[in-house]
C-alpha cells in the first residue's frame, strides 16, 4: 500500500483541492492520503465530507508556562485547555492570583451563605467589570482544578456531582445568559451539591 500526507491542506489553491477531490472520489484500494489542517474551515466542504476528521489537542503549554508563573498556575492554565496567549494574558491581570484566591475559599466554605454573600458583594458584583464570562469561566476553572487535585474536603460522590455542576455550568456560559441570575444560580447549586 501507499501513504500519501498532504501537510497544512488549507494552504493549497482551490485548483489543487478540485485536483485532490478526483482522487478522493474515486479511491484506490491499499491507497491511503492523510490531510492535514490547523484550520478545516479552509478545506472545501467536499473534501471534507470524503474524509474521516481526526482532531488532535494543541499540545500542553505547561512547561513554556513555568518560565512565567508558578507551577500550580502553569499546571491549572494547561489542564483547562486554555492556549499559551490566552494563559499569558491571563496571568498579566492584575486580579489573576485575587481571583484564584477567592475560588478556593469560596470551595472551602461553599455551603455558608456568608461565603455567598461574599461573592455577591465582592467579587462577582452585578454590572461590576469582574462580571464578565473570561472571569467567571477563570474562577470556576480554578474550582474544577482544586476538585480535581484533591484541595477540597469532600466524599467522592459529592466531588462527582460538584464536578458535573461546574462542567456543566462552563458550556452554559458559551450561550447568551444573564451573569447575575447565572451566577445566583450556580452559588445554589455548589451549595447544594456540597451539604
Amino acid at each position: 500500500g501507499k501513504v500519501y500526507i498532504l501537510k497544512n491542506i488549507d494552504n493549497a489553491t482551490t485548483q489543487a483541492m478540485n485536483s485532490l477531490l478526483k482522487f478522493l472520489e474515486e479511491p484506490v484500494e491499499e491507497v491511503y492520503a492523510i490531510l492535514t489542517t490547523k484550520n478545516i474551515n479552509k478545506v472545501l466542504p467536499t473534501i471534507q465530507s470524503r474524509c474521516q476528521a481526526i482532531h488532535f489537542k494543541p499540545e500542553s503549554c505547561e512547561h513554556l508556562l513555568l518560565e512565567n508563573t508558578s507551577e500550580e498556575n502553569a499546571k491549572m492554565l494547561a489542564e483547562s485547555g486554555y492556549t499559551y496567549d490566552k494563559a499569558i494574558e491571563l496571568l498579566s491581570l492584575p486580579d489573576f492570583e485575587e481571583l484564584k484566591q477567592v475560588a478556593l475559599e469560596y470551595i472551602e466554605h461553599a455551603s455558608s451563605f456568608a461565603q455567598i454573600e461574599k461573592m455577591q458583594t465582592g467579587v462577582f458584583v452585578n454590572k461590576s467589570e469582574r462580571m464578565n464570562k473570561d472571569w467567571i469561566q477563570l474562577w470556576i476553572q480554578w474550582i474544577l482544578f482544586y476538585v480535581k487535585n484533591d484541595r477540597v474536603n469532600l466524599p467522592l460522590e459529592k466531588k462527582v456531582k460538584l464536578y458535573s455542576i461546574l462542567v456543566e455550568n462552563m458550556d452554559m456560559l458559551y450561550r447568551p445568559v444573564d451573569l447575575g441570575l447565572f451566577m445566583d444560580k450556580l452559588y445554589y447549586d455548589i451549595r447544594k451539591a456540597v451539604i
